[in-house]
């Protein structure tokens, strides 16, 4: 059976579980791209990685990052800073 190639949504993609998140995402061959949805620009060269900085407060353009992802993933709210630099808690 010929699984399908998904393209995903990463909310929350620069804090502590979305960095790691993006990891794996990365290396899955399942996922054809992914978008991050940020606030504010970042760094991040990998081939299937896109990185879209919208305007949270404005549901269209939510809405036009999201219109071909079949997947959305929401990590928002985890900081280093929240768990005191202990990556295991």
């Amino acid at each position: 059976m010929h699984k399908q190639k998904v393209e995903a949504s990463v909310f929350g993609a620069t804090g502590l579980v979305g960095s790691k998140l993006i990891e794996y995402l990365k290396k899955d061959p399942d996922f054809v791209q992914v978008n991050l949805v940020v606030r504010s620009s970042i760094k991040l060269n990998a081939k299937k990685i896109k990185i879209h900085k919208i305007n949270l407060f404005k549901k269209s353009e939510i809405f036009k990052t999201l219109k071909t992802s079949k997947v959305v993933f929401l990590s928002i709210g985890t900081t280093m800073s929240k768990v005191k630099g202990d990556k295991d808690r």
